[in-house]
């Protein structure tokens, strides 16, 4: 990896602070290790798979007051600097994290000069992230960058052979020779810690007056059937869909509507989405609520 800075933060023995809960499902987090620039609610639930726990080191981290839609929003600020960094080295490691290839996203704003954006991976070939690391890997931005508005990065990370927990970092870099202002914002940063075939982001619901509707997209559909759609109102979920919504087949991804008619008024609603894929395993993304009507 071109860019990849941790500094002696790594050398820091972390607990595992996270509970893998089903098959592809979210990472829960007990505690918040950086109460000052995480808001309320805590990292759980979120609408897709999160990583939380994050400290500064390159530059300053405050809370960022215009944060996109999760409950943790972070601002990387280095006055007179060519990149800004976090990273969940500061007590925080990402376990247990099976070998292959993993559902990756995360949300940017930025502004000149920032040429490059990424989130970083370092692996562990053991549970606890306290052995030598033995690989890097980073999912970057699209080129060019879209500056002055928040873009979703949607892709995947590959975790070598014998990996077994990571720290992660997010980082911005203006690859310039003269220092000056690096400012970049990130929210809702998520790693799916078991493989999977699929990835999706942008899973939305929002009311109109036919019903709820939700928005999808998927960043990859490597053997993907297609998806069915799951509704709740409070500890059960109810499948909508009887008949699989097929999948587009896109490598680079493709968007997806569904519309529930049969959502009532005035009644508040929490939706997921179950992708199946062709050697018979499933993934789920979400829950996401809808806002209530009047």
């Amino acid at each position: 990896m071109a860019r990849w800075r941790f500094g002696a933060a790594l050398g820091l023995a972390a607990a595992a602070l996270f509970t893998v809960v089903g098959v592809a499902a979210a990472i829960i987090v007990p505690n918040i290790p950086n109460a000052g620039f995480e808001q309320g609610p805590p990292c759980s639930p979120l609408p897709a798979t999160a990583i939380c726990g994050w400290s500064d080191l390159v530059g300053t981290m405050t809370q960022d007051t215009i944060h996109n839609t999760g409950s943790f929003s972070m601002k990387l600020t280095n006055g007179s600097g060519t990149s800004v960094e976090a990273t969940t080295a500061g007590g925080v490691c990402v376990s247990p994290i099976s070998p292959g290839t993993h559902a990756s996203s995360f949300w940017y704003m930025t502004a000149s000069p920032v040429v490059d954006i990424q989130l970083g991976a370092h692996w562990f070939p053991n549970a606890d992230c306290t052995v030598a690391t033995f690989g890097n890997s980073a999912l970057h931005a699209p080129m060019p960058l879209t500056y002055g508005a928040w873009t979703q990065v949607i892709g995947t990370l590959t975790a070598p052979p014998g990996t077994g927990s990571a720290f992660f970092s997010v980082f911005a870099s203006c690859q310039c020779s003269t220092p000056g202002t690096i400012t970049a914002y990130f929210d809702d940063v998520g790693f799916e810690t078991s493989t999977t075939a699929v990835s999706v982001g942008s899973l939305t619901a929002s009311r109109s007056t036919a019903g709820v509707r939700l928005r999808w997209r998927t960043g990859t559909e490597a053997d993907l059937l297609g998806f069915q759609v799951y509704r709740s109102r409070g500890h059960s979920w109810k499948r909508l869909t009887r008949t699989l919504i097929p999948a587009k087949g896109s490598v680079s991804g493709a968007s997806y509507r569904f519309l529930d008619r049969t959502a009532r008024r005035g009644v508040a609603y929490r939706y997921r989405i179950k992708a199946l894929n062709r050697d018979g395993t499933a993934s789920w993304f979400g829950p996401v609520p809808s806002h209530v009507s009047p």
